[in-house]
């Protein structure tokens, strides 16, 4: 048998210009966000998804009844939009989409297939975004504490409807349902982070070359 003769350090960069090629040939996967704390209850206190790629979930919880947990996403085009908060039964938490002003976009409150869900149907297209939790029985109050959403309506996935529509979204109203569910998982397709994380470029060849002369 003929044995090689490159020597173990040589076999090892190669080895590991291998790894480093495949690691940046490979497609960015979608990621989850964990809450950070707790997140703002408004677009100008939302918190901000840092990371790089697309965004597939974001994980939280809410403080109390009263808690209203907003977040700053990318809608990227790519894909139809979509974006579905896991619920119950019909008391669990709504959500909501604002765009980058505060202006109401979508809003649903009412729980189908386990998820309570908005899509990209009144969405006027890519761009930054604010999404919006909260319990079921919350309002979200434009100028004047007038609702953008009209109350006491469980149709489904609507525009701004209320005597506060379109906004901006000032603060909150109303009291949030008793519901079991404290934390939450929201569901995303056609997201981006809010903030990109460009990745580190990995060492050239050249350069690997060099470190194992």
């Amino acid at each position: 048998m003929i044995r090689s003769t490159t020597p173990s350090r040589i076999r090892s960069a190669v080895l590991l210009g291998l790894v480093l090629s495949a690691l940046a040939s490979a497609p960015a996967r979608a990621q989850a966000w964990l809450e950070v704390g707790d997140a703002g209850d408004l677009p100008a206190t939302a918190q901000t998804t840092v990371g790089s790629g697309a965004l597939s979930q974001i994980v939280g919880s809410f403080a109390g009844p009263t808690d209203a947990d907003v977040y700053c996403i990318r809608i990227n085009g790519q894909q139809p939009f979509v974006a579905g908060i896991q619920c119950l039964t019909f008391t669990d938490p709504d959500i909501w989409l604002f765009d980058s002003s505060g202006l109401g976009i979508v809003h649903n409150d009412v729980c189908q297939a386990g998820l309570t869900t908005i899509t990209g149907l009144y969405v006027p297209g890519p761009g930054t975004y604010y999404l919006a939790v909260a319990y079921g029985g919350r309002q979200a109050l434009g100028p004047g504490a007038l609702a953008i959403w009209q109350t006491q309506l469980f149709t489904g996935e609507r525009a701004p409807d209320g005597p506060g529509a379109p906004g901006p979204i000032v603060g909150w109203g109303g009291s949030g349902n008793p519901t079991t569910l404290t934390s939450y998982i929201i569901n995303l397709q056609g997201v981006d982070y809010c903030s990109q994380v460009v990745p580190a470029r990995g060492r050239s060849w050249g350069t690997l070359k060099l470190l194992y002369r």
